[in-house]
């Protein structure tokens, strides 16, 4: 009972222990103070009573959401305004669509050949445990990897701007964008390595099942609010299951490089789809909108990119090591990069065995110029802008115009170097490596008030860069 009472004190002031005479105050004491209040002493005794059965009932032990009865579409809202956005093309499909396939046409007819959709590939997992209201009342103290569309790329696909997993389901609610580019939770194993039980939910249909054994791939945990995703990029063999929600899919072939701009560091994937989609003409990539339910399998290799049409959760697994001749050269040479000659043998191969890899073309135009192959790098950066341009038009790659324009300049080509450099910003107005380059090869022809202006856009591009980057570097094209 002494504890007790001790325990009432506290809070009132000073902690006085049980038989410990309270000094009364000039104004009267306690009961001077309480005939001073606005209220009655009976009025605020039930107020004081509610709040005590207030703080009782926060404490007491909650039920949890009953994950074999979630909401629908898991408690995720959808945004049918984003939906509706005609150029989304939320109603397209150019993938095949499957209710089933067997492991033996899997293997002969799809592995690593081309994409396609398991629809209803959930039935077997318990898809509630990733409701919208089990995961914030479960996980919501779960630190989450987030990052936007342009820059998770750059950073191997994984998020890296941490928070709760609650904190962040607030802002994807809220819209939170980060100049354009709403923030997008693409987790890299650090979710689910404090949440491991969530991987025992995966359940792979057995044709998937012999390829991705568990301790051979990563998994990702997907969730964001509408509008966010990734920018191109590609990898090893994968796949990704839609739980909750609606996801645009682009895909292009290993030999189709994303065309006019890519890699795009410098543009959301919904800027990309905006800007440049009606630009394409017949380069426009293959593309279908996942529900929940739908399993996509991506093949090794293949370019893709994912925009969000409303709120969204699903898990991406992928292997950690390459399975293709073509991938295990790729890994080899963009890992000897910081000494580009020494990475030029591995692109070399890669042409050998796909001669109209377009960005095998301009990566080797890039290492080469790196490496003082002025006539090289021309050629090379010549060929893929052939290889990318729309049929019967000039090549638009603008990074590849930027490094034809290095390589022209640097063989003394100054005048065709600056036209390279001009049609690069026509064909990308925000390069700010390919501002800075256009405005020397305008001094070296002695062009200075076009040289200022250069100039005047390169810090305008940059600043714009650097305000996107999150504290992060922003890749430029190739610079001297």
């Amino acid at each position: 009972m002494q504890q007790d009472a001790a325990v009432l004190y506290h809070g009132m002031g000073k902690l006085n222990p049980p038989g410990t005479r309270v000094k009364k105050n000039k104004g009267g004491g306690l009961s001077a103070l309480l005939e001073k209040l606005p209220v009655s002493k009976e009025q605020l005794a039930v107020a004081l009573l509610v709040a005590g059965l207030g703080a009782i009932y926060m404490a007491l032990p909650k039920s949890l959401p009953d994950p074999s009865n979630p909401p629908p579409n898991g408690g995720f809202a959808r945004d049918l305004k984003t939906e509706a956005k005609p150029e989304w093309r939320a109603n397209e499909c150019t993938i095949e669509r499957r209710g089933y396939i067997s492991p033996a046409e899997f293997h002969a007819d799809y592995e690593n050949k081309k994409p396609f959709i398991l629809t209803n590939a959930t039935d077997s997992w318990r898809s509630g445990v990733f409701s919208k209201p089990y995961l914030q009342e479960v996980y919501g103290d779960v630190e989450v990897k987030t990052g936007i569309s342009k820059h998770l790329p750059k950073n191997s696909g994984d998020g890296y701007n941490p928070m709760p997993l609650a904190e962040y389901m607030v802002a994807m609610s809220g819209h939170q964008e980060v100049k354009g580019d709403p923030l997008y939770t693409f987790d890299l194993n650090s979710f689910f390595k404090q949440a491991p039980e969530l991987l025992e939910e995966v359940r792979l249909p057995e044709h998937l099942g012999g390829v991705f054994q568990k301790d051979d791939m990563s998994v990702y945990f997907a969730i964001g609010g509408s509008e966010s995703g990734t920018q191109f990029h590609k990898h090893e063999e994968g796949w990704y299951q839609q739980l909750w929600g609606k996801k645009k899919w682009m895909l292009y072939a290993p030999d189709h490089m994303p065309p006019i701009h890519y890699p795009a560091f410098s543009l959301s994937v919904s800027e990309w789809i905006e800007q440049l989609w009606p630009r394409l003409g017949e380069r426009t990539p293959e593309e279908c909108t996942l529900d929940s339910g739908d399993l996509l399998y991506i093949p090794e290799t293949w370019y893709h990119a994912t925009l969000n049409l409303g709120e969204s959760v699903g898990l991406a697994g992928q292997l950690k090591y390459p399975t293709t001749k073509l991938q295990k050269l790729w890994k080899e040479g963009n890992a000897r990069m910081n000494d580009p000659m020494e990475a030029v043998p591995f692109y070399r191969q890669i042409i050998e065995a796909n001669p109209y890899n377009a960005e095998a073309h301009y990566i080797l135009g890039l290492a080469l110029g790196r490496g003082g192959k002025n006539e090289e790098s021309s050629w090379a950066s010549q060929t893929c802008l052939d290889l990318s341009a729309e049929r019967g038009e000039e090549g638009d790659h603008s990074d590849s115009l930027n490094n034809l324009g290095m390589s022209l300049m640097d063989n003394g080509q100054v005048e065709e170097g600056e036209n390279a450099f001009r049609r690069s910003l026509e064909h990308f107005p925000k390069g700010a490596g390919t501002a800075r380059n256009w405005g020397l090869c305008l001094e070296k022809l002695g062009r200075y008030d076009e040289a200022e202006f250069a100039e005047k856009l390169h810090l305008k591009n940059a600043k714009f860069a650097a305000k996107s980057a999150l504290g992060g570097k922003t890749n430029l094209p190739r610079q001297t």
